[in-house]
Formats: structure tokens, C-alpha cells, sequence
């Protein structure tokens, strides 16, 4: 009851600031790059915790924005990496289902690794990504 208490009081009171909202919206809408930028700014002003999970979505971003762009260089790096960073966050952060986007990136991961192009995978038939709210 106690622990339950408390994860409910930390939803309410740590709530995802405007940027990161509107950045989940913009990559939701396939706009990856925007979306990038987007979580770039309350990166800047982050540290700890916080600013290494922003460094993780910032990642995440670039992977889905390189990929689809056709620049496959660094597209297994960034989502290897993102999935490293967000690898020790609890299942949401900050409200973000950092559960289910793991999930995500290891299906990208495995898509890219057979080395399918962005064309041929469930991206850009709108299957996902996607980054939800908890």
C-alpha cells in the first residue's frame, strides 16, 4: 500500500516538462529530427539522471531520423547506444514508457541488423515506433 502510494505521488509531482512532450508528439508523427531537437533542450539545461535519459530520447530520435534518411553508418550505433543508456531506467521515467521503447529498439535493432531498409520495415508502415506516456 505504502509503495503504492508513493510511485502514485511520484507520477503527480514528476510530470515530463513541455519540451519532452512535444517532442514525444513530433516523433510520434515520424518527424524524428524535429523531435531531436526538440529533446535537445531541456537536455542542455539537465544533468544526472535526467540528462543522461534525454540523451537516451535524443538518440532514439537520431536512429529513427538516420534510418529513415538512408544513412545506415550510424543508424546500429545510435540504437545501440540509445538502448544502453535507457538500459537502467525503471519502466517509466519522467512518464515516458521507457519499458515499451526498449521493446522498440530492440526490434529496430534486430530489422537493422538483417539489414532492412527503412522502407521495408514496420516503421513506415506506421506499426511503430512510437513513444507513449504511462
Amino acid at each position: 500500500m505504502r509503495n503504492s502510494l508513493i510511485k502514485t505521488f511520484f507520477r503527480w509531482w514528476v510530470k515530463p516538462d513541455k519540451a519532452i512532450v512535444a517532442g514525444v508528439t513530433l516523433f510520434n508523427q515520424n518527424m524524428y529530427r524535429e523531435a531531436l531537437l526538440k529533446f535537445e533542450e531541456p537536455w542542455q539545461k539537465s544533468y544526472g539522471q535526467r540528462e543522461r535519459f534525454l540523451r537516451g530520447l535524443i538518440q532514439v530520435a537520431g536512429t529513427y531520423h538516420h534510418w529513415k534518411e538512408g544513412r545506415r553508418e550510424s543508424v546500429l550505433v545510435l540504437c545501440v547506444s540509445s538502448q544502453d543508456l535507457l538500459y537502467h531506467y525503471p519502466s517509466d521515467y519522467l512518464g515516458v514508457n521507457v519499458l515499451e521503447l526498449r521493446v522498440q529498439l530492440a526490434q529496430t535493432e534486430k530489422l537493422l541488423r538483417k539489414n532492412a531498409t527503412f522502407e521495408e520495415s514496420s516503421i513506415y508502415q506506421g506499426l511503430f515506433p512510437g513513444i507513449t506516456f504511462k
